[in-house]
């Protein structure tokens, strides 16, 4: 669900352009992938905490 946020707003905000859709992509990969580092941390930290 975390991903599905990012990646429609990055793909929202990236119009027609083929361009922008590239750059919205790379976006979405970052965003996606430090959202999951993330989500794991505090799943690790408040079970073992």
């Amino acid at each position: 669900l975390l991903i599905a946020l990012i990646a429609t707003i990055n793909g929202t905000a990236a119009g027609r352009d083929p361009l922008s859709v590239g750059e919205a992509a790379t976006r979405t990969m970052i965003g996606a992938v430090a959202a999951i580092l993330l989500a794991d941390l505090v799943v690790i930290l408040l079970v073992r905490g």
